[in-house]
């Protein structure tokens, strides 16, 4: 077993609270019990009703997501509203909940840093370094020694984030060496990578007009889906803890589909 303190003090590790952006909400979302110690964490990209079940019937007592529960402010938590039934269960379980957002997409060893060794790039840097740590930012670009036929290349794509929804914008090159990505949603570093001589750019959430300026640009951007460049974190997390807490601590990675798209 390990402190509740020491358990946040592991997932601040693996991403760093000063790394994320300004607008988000990571960290501490629910802290159920400020002495617990507890055996068992589960990881899952997001909460909801289903995960919530896991974690109780798993005896999980800190549940660790990529996105916050809380985002938003919320005036009222009601039984008869989701996200009210979902903080009342957990507090009435004693399961306490972190959040690593873009903290963690900016992590040395975060969601993007995940998905460009997943490729096999090489030489894989940060498309926005951070100043105090050059291995931490926003987004990746990395190469492969050798062009690859694009075939290969979105074929591997959807091997990892998986083909449903899996679509490209703009003008499909032919090789593929140079890679941009951004998790999630991150059609607005697209331009930057064209002009820093991608072959393509991987994120999710493309909208239609933003698809159209990058066929305009003569650019090729793939969006892999909001879930499928991000739903690795469970697995991701799951592992980097399991090498800072050792065995004091079992390490679920999440296995309820909670992909909203049918």
């Amino acid at each position: 077993m390990v402190n509740i303190r020491e358990a946040l003090e592991a997932v601040r590790r693996q991403a760093p609270e000063r790394l994320q952006e300004s607008w988000d909400n990571s960290g501490v979302q629910i802290l159920a019990d400020a002495d617990a110690r507890i055996d068992r964490i589960l990881t899952c990209l997001e909460i909801e009703s289903s995960v919530v079940d896991e974690a109780v019937e798993k005896g999980a007592k800190l549940i660790v997501t990529h996105h916050p529960l809380l985002f938003s402010r919320i005036n009222t938590i009601r039984d008869d509203d989701p996200e009210g039934a979902w903080i009342i269960k957990l507090i009435q379980n004693g399961i306490s909940v972190y959040s690593a957002h873009t903290s963690f997409d900016s992590a040395p060893h975060g969601t993007n840093q995940d998905l460009a060794e997943k490729l096999g790039l090489m030489d894989i840097v940060p498309m926005y370094p951070d100043e105090a740590d050059p291995q931490a930012g926003m987004g990746r670009y990395g190469h492969y020694s050798e062009p690859v036929p694009y075939e290969v290349f979105s074929a591997k794509l959807a091997e990892i984030c998986g083909a449903d929804g899996m679509r490209a914008a703009g003008i499909v090159p032919e090789y593929v060496q140079y890679v941009g990505l951004c998790t999630g949603a991150g059609a607005e570093f697209a331009d930057e990578a064209a002009e820093n001589g991608a072959d393509v750019y991987i994120t999710g959430d493309l909208k239609y007009h933003e698809a159209r300026h990058i066929s305009d640009i003569g650019f090729c951007a793939i969006d892999a889906g909001h879930y499928g460049t991000e739903f690795l974190f469970a697995e991701n997390m799951a592992d980097l803890l399991r090498r800072d807490l050792g065995s004091n601590v079992e390490i679920i990675a999440s296995k309820t589909d909670i992909n909203p798209f049918v």
